[in-house]
């Protein structure tokens, strides 16, 4: 079978299996899903693009679904785990951390590196000042400073990659 044409296959019988989820939610009130239909679409895309990394070799593909399905266990912990707003923020964060250290295990782009380490010190501060174990003016100055550091590294790599006039 064409690589296509299976991709579509699995990716049709994903969503039907969605589809027929959220209506069977809609229609009877017994099943746990029925407040998380968005997050159980964030968790089906992320299957749907994992599934295309898996036959195409995409690293985007791979970034996408790891993305899209961390964005979705998040959403369906935050229903139930009552945290601060700000706490899930910093889990967010780490979804995002987390799709690129996938990205640089399997692809070793050192970008993806960088973005996992930035992202994570933020979600790491983020989850420690709404835990209160760090106050605010500790946590306004350690960002501050991770992204006046961050804009200092751009800086200085776009004027290493820029032609001289």
């Amino acid at each position: 079978m064409k690589r296509t044409i299976l991709f579509r296959v699995i990716s049709i019988g994903l969503f039907l299996i969605y589809l027929s989820i959220t209506i069977i939610n809609i229609e009877n009130d017994y099943i746990f899903l029925n407040e998380h239909w968005f997050s159980n679409l964030l968790v089906i895309m992320g299957i749907i693009f994992f599934t295309r990394f898996l036959i195409y070799k995409i690293d985007s593909s791979l970034f996408l679904g790891c993305l899209l399905f961390n964005f979705g266990v998040c959403g369906i912990i935050n229903c139930y785990i009552k945290q601060p707003i700000i706490f899930f923020v910093g889990i967010y964060l780490l979804g995002i951390s987390l799709a690129s250290l996938t990205i640089f295990i399997f692809f070793r782009q050192y970008f993806h590196f960088k973005i996992f380490v930035f992202f994570s010190i933020c979600a790491i501060l983020l989850m420690l000042y709404s835990k209160k174990l760090i106050p605010l003016v500790a946590f306004i100055t350690l960002i501050s400073l991770i992204l006046i550091t961050v804009l200092v590294l751009i800086i200085n790599l776009i004027k290493s990659n820029t032609r001289k006039v």
